[in-house]
Parts: structure tokens; sequence; C-alpha cells
């Protein structure tokens, strides 16, 4: 051999076997290994407590270790144990601490792997990944602590992940939980912990178990198992949204506490106690889906300084808050409490609150009285049910309702006036910007609704009055407008007037305005039409009484079709007549409307057809040939005679009937 291959054969037997795999027995790896520098290895076979031992202790290069041939058995030495606190170690069991700290990289848990001991992998900070077998049940305690793994999925097999079994894993970013029991602590400090997706199988999550991480939004809806959520569990995140399962009826103290971020969540109903500090130092904007229905309690400084919330809603169910347990919330501007029992307080619970600012919704006027004379409660500015526009309290909103608003800015001091349903516009003056509010909401342009919430407009039966508003007969032609006059025979003044006009089929009003009589001069008129409904209201803005006299009140136009038919009417219905704050309830009426196209005076222009319920009427001026086309294309041909004739055998429909020189559109029931 000459002098260069010596040295060759020198360098391979000096140079590592960085790479080696090897079969073994228990107790009998270090005799399959003859180079301790080996970086990565394969082992196959049975191996127990004492080959991890040595593993720990002697392959100190070990970066990548495949166990995944590997089936573990039990060790036991009471006289000589591996470690002073253990002498036991199960089989099928990761032994306990035995790899911790090495400078792992990769490693391949065994196939047939069911446990990971305590502290088994506790600061291998060069772990990036790691798979879990399905065959694993329980993860232990610190088993994964201080690894630097990046991402974990946790499968449905595992029971129990125990205490700080990840906690300060400061590059895990993402961990997919389908494990029963999440331990105490079990990820506290992951600083990097973002995504958290939270399996069917998860019911208890531990004390702290995601404390200091950095969760976003946490939806656990599927996680349909839990029932139990541990004390500051999520506290000091940036959780800024929330939802949690039906099943969770237990939540521990501070679960959320200073969450600053938290701008929605909604608790469940399943839920019937906030424990103390749940959500303290939180200071968003929540909306009112939080508490439902069934919560009984709210515990001590369960809100404490939510100091960006504007509004709250306590359900009727609870039954106590406790002390400070709103304290801080500078921002709050109302709280509706759906309780006719008012719930019990500890101590200071809206500690720091601007009180007599904020407003407090209540069930209706009679709990309204009890919180007012209840101690901390009593403090906020309660409100009472007013329906908007009811400025006399009747229940109806209505032209009595501007008498009274006119009186008071005209000097007055009318009895009863309610000032928040007076002032309309929430201008905090009585004026004539809230006439017309009230006159919008008669005429449907706004809605009337309480200071909180819509309330139904049902109120009391309003007095009756014989007086009466009318429309005198009248007769029209088909393409001819006319000027209606509306009458009043009163026996007591009036101020103001509101009724609902309602024309026939083929009456239409020619504008949608009503005018002035000389009994009027001193009145607005006002009128809106829906369909073949117009609502009509009269008023004084000076507070003046209609004049007495004879003359017409007010006045409309009206224009007739070719659909008008023989014994139309005019109805008047919903009148009201208002004096002071008091609203008359008049009888309806019917005005008939005169056909002028009989067969004695039909002429050459006279030449009509409408329906009347299920019958088609055509009056012709002289005898002809009349088609009838339906909306499928079938046509049928009729011979009319002159003068009036009825149909009654086409079924219900719309038809164009061709009578003359003109088509008219008629529809039968």
């Amino acid at each position: 051999m000459n002098r260069f291959m010596q040295i060759v054969a020198l360098i391979a037997l000096a140079a590592p076997a960085s790479a080696i795999e090897v079969t073994t027995t228990p107790g009998q790896l270090s005799s399959q290994i003859e180079d301790t520098s080996v970086t990565t290895l394969t082992i196959t076979g049975e191996m127990d407590a004492r080959d991890f031992h040595y593993i720990s202790s002697e392959l100190t290069q070990l970066t990548s270790l495949d166990l995944s041939g590997v089936t573990i058995a039990s060790y036991s030495d009471v006289n000589h144990p591996l470690s002073p606190t253990v002498s036991q170690y199960d089989a099928g069991t990761l032994p306990q601490a035995m790899l911790m700290g090495m400078k792992l990289e990769n490693l391949v848990l065994p196939e047939s792997l069911s446990a990971i001991g305590q502290a088994a992998l506790a600061g291998c900070d060069h772990l990036t990944s790691i798979t879990i077998p399905a065959s694993v049940t329980t993860i232990g305690d610190y088993a994964f602590s201080g690894t630097a793994l990046q991402n974990i999925t946790i499968p449905a097999t595992v029971q129990t992940v125990g205490r700080w079994a990840f906690a300060h894993c400061f590059d895990l970013t993402q961990a997919t939980v389908d494990a029963a029991i999440i331990g105490d602590q079990a990820f506290l400090g992951d600083i990097q912990l973002q995504n958290l997706q939270l399996g069917a199988g998860v019911k208890r999550i531990g004390t702290e178990a995601f404390h200091g991480t950095a969760i976003q939004a946490l939806d656990a809806t599927a996680a349909t198992a839990l029932d139990s959520l541990g004390s500051w569990a999520l506290a000091s995140t940036p959780l800024a949204t929330l939802s949690l399962p039906a099943s969770m009826t237990q939540m521990g103290e501070g679960a959320f506490f200073g969450t600053t971020s938290l701008a929605a969540a909604s608790l469940p109903s399943s839920l019937q106690q906030v424990p103390a500090y749940a959500f303290a130092g939180g200071s968003q904007i929540l909306t009112d889906s939080l508490l439902h229905e069934g919560v009984t309690a709210i515990g001590d400084y369960a809100f404490y300084n939510w100091d960006a919330t504007r509004y709250f809603f306590i359900p009727s169910t609870v039954n106590h808050l406790g002390t400070r347990a709103m304290a801080g919330m500078i921002g709050l501007e109302q709280i509706d409490v759906a309780a006719s029992i008012v719930p019990s307080l500890g101590e200071l619970v809206w500690d720091g609150v601007d009180q007599p600012a904020v407003k407090l919704g209540t069930p209706n006027n009679d709990t309204a009285e009890l919180y007012a004379a209840a101690e901390q409660w009593q403090d906020f500015y309660i409100l009472h049910d007013y329906l908007l526009g009811d400025v006399n309290g009747d229940g109806f909103v209505d032209v009595a309702d501007i008498n009274l608003v006119v009186n008071k800015m005209l000097g007055e001091n009318p009895s009863p006036f309610i000032v928040p349903a007076a002032d309309i516009d929430n201008g905090g003056i009585i004026d004539v910007s809230d006439v017309n509010g009230i006159v919008n909401i008669i005429l449907g342009l706004a809605e009337s609704t309480t200071v909180r919430r819509i309330q139904g407009k049902n109120g009391p039966s309003r007095p009756t009055t014989d007086d009466m508003v009318t429309i005198e007969p009248f007769s029209i032609r088909p393409g001819e407008t006319r000027t209606l006059q509306l009458y009043l025979a009163n026996s007591q003044d009036y101020e103001a007037m509101q009724l609902d006009i309602t024309l026939p089929t083929g009456l239409e009003l020619a504008n949608n305005k009503a005018g002035s009589t000389s009994r009027t001069m001193q009145h607005t008129q006002s009128m809106r039409t829906f369909g073949d409904l117009s609502r009509l209201v009269s008023m004084s803005l000076q507070g003046k009484p209609f004049a007495q006299s004879d003359d017409a009140l007010v006045t409309i136009s009206v224009r007739a079709t070719n659909e008008l038919a023989p014994g139309a009417a005019i109805t008047l219905t919903n009148v009201l007549l208002a004096q002071g704050g008091t609203c008359y309830m008049a009888p309806d009426t019917a005005t008939p409307v005169s056909n002028t196209t009989g067969v004695d005076n039909l002429n050459a222009d006279s030449n009509r057809a409408y329906a009347v319920g299920s019958t088609l009427v055509i009056e012709a001026s002289e005898a002809t040939t009349v088609q009838v086309v339906s909306l499928n294309g079938m046509v049928r041909t009729l011979d009319v005679p002159a003068g009036h004739s009825e149909w009654n055998d086409l079924p219900a429909g719309v038809y164009i009937v061709r009578l003359q020189a003109n088509s008219y559109k008629v529809a039968l029931n």
C-alpha cells in the first residue's frame, strides 16, 4: 500500500459513524454502538429505560432519532435506580426525563407508544416538529416544555395533556388539540401561539392552560363536549373574538382576565355564573349578545374597568351582581336590565361610573319604580316606557298629541304632558320640529318607538262622538276630475282632525294634497297615500279650532278611470277629532259614487268594460262584437247588445277586453 492509500485508510478509521441503524434488546443498546459521536440513529427491537438513559448520557451529539420500529419494555430496579426519584418505568411509555435537554432536531416516536412520560423531552430546544402517534393516550407533565416546536397536533386518542406539557414553547404558532383534558398551564407562555383549534373530544381546559399566549380569535363551538374552562385559562391574551360551545357549564375565575382587545363574545346559555374577575381589565365594546337568559350571578370584579363599553345588557335571570362587578366602566351610556325583581348587589358595583348620566332601562314602568327605590340602582337615570309621540300617555300617537305640543309651544302648561315622548328629535326643546315629527309618525313616515325599544301601539279605547265628517254624494265620468269637499258637522270645537280615505277601484287622487277652506285657513293639511288608502291630518300651529260654519272643512281632488264600477263608494274611517289633549272617535261614513254612463245616455264615447267581482260588465253604445283575450293568449268572442250586459262564465284572471277601438284591462276574482 502506498503512502497515499495509508493516509486515506487512517482518515476513514478516524471518521465518526454519523448515521447508523441498530437492533437491540432491553438494556443492550450500549453494546450495539461503538462510536458515541453518532448524530443520526435508527433503532429497532426492544428498549427499556436503561437504553434511553444511555442515549441521554452518552450520545450527546445525536440530532436525529428514529424509534418508529421500537417497542418499549418496562424496567424496575429499586437497588440500582436510574433516577433518585424514579425506580419504576412502565412499558409503552417514553421514559420520564430520559431525553430531556438533548439537541435532537428530529424525533420519530414508536408506533406502539401509549404514553409520553413526565418531562420526557423537556428543554429539547432544537426539536421543531413531532408527530404524536394515534396510540398515545397520555402526555405527561412538562413533556414538551421549552422545546422549539412550531406546531402540534394532539389526536383524540389522547385522554390527558399534562401540566406544563407544552409551556414556554416560544416558537409554537399553531396547536390543534382533540384531547379530553388539557391540563393546567399546558400551553402557558407560548407567546407566538396564535391559532388554536379545539376538537370535539375536548372536555376540560385547565387553569392557565393558554395564559399569556397570542390567540386572537377562538371559535370553540366545535368542542361540543367541553364543559369546563379553568381559571385564568385565556388571561392576558390579545383575544378579539370568542365563541364557546353550548355544552360549557363551568368557567373559572379570571378566565379572560386582561383580554383588552375583546370586541365580540357570546357566552353559552348553559353557563349559570360569570365568575369573579372573568373579564376584568378588558376595555372594548361588546354587544348585548354576551349574556344569555339562564345566567344567575355576576361575580366580583367580573367586568372591572371595561372603560370603552357604552352599552350593557343584564338578563332577567340575574339575581346578584358582585362587588365592583362593573366598576371603572367610565364610557357607559346605558344599561338594560330585564329582571322584574331587583338583583342584589355587592359593594361599589359601579364604582367610578357617572351613574346619573347613564340610562337604566327596566322591563316596565312598575319595575322602574322598584329600581328607583333600590340602593346603587337608584343613582342611574332610570327610563320609563313612553311611546315616542304619545304626549298624553293614552297609548296612541294621534292629533291630540299634536294639540298638546302646540299648546306647550304657545306657553300653556298642558297636563298630562310627557316631555320625553314629545321631544321627537331629542333636541331638548319642544318646538315645531317635534310637531312635524308627530305628523310623520301619524302618516307612517317615521317609526313610533319607546325610549328604549319598539312598543305595541294598542292603548285604551278612545271616547266616541256623534259628530262626523262626510262627503256629499256625487257623479263622475271616466277621465273626469272632480274636487270633493269634506264637511264636519260638530257639536263642540275641535282643533285637529285625522282620518283615512279609501277610494274604490276606478277612482284615484288627482294629487296627494288636501286643500284648505274658509274653516281651515289657520290650519295645515298633510296627506299620504298607501295604495288605495290616504291618511289626512289637519292641524293648527296657533291652537285655533275649526271655524263654526256650514262650509266645507278640507277638499281633495279625484279622477275617474274606465274601471269605475256602478255602486262604488268612498269610505272615511278611523276618523279622529281632537279637542285639547283628547281624541274622539267619530263614526265611519261612506259616500256613493253615481254612475253617469247608464243605458239611457250612452253615446259613442261611453263604451266601457270593467269587473264587478267575478262578473265582466260591458256597456256599449250599440250592439257589437267584443274580443276577450286571456293572459295565456286564448281569445273568446262575445256578441254584445247595446247598453249594459253582464258575463258570469269567465274564469278568474286578468283579461284584455277589446271594445270598439279601445282596450280595457279587467281583473276577475
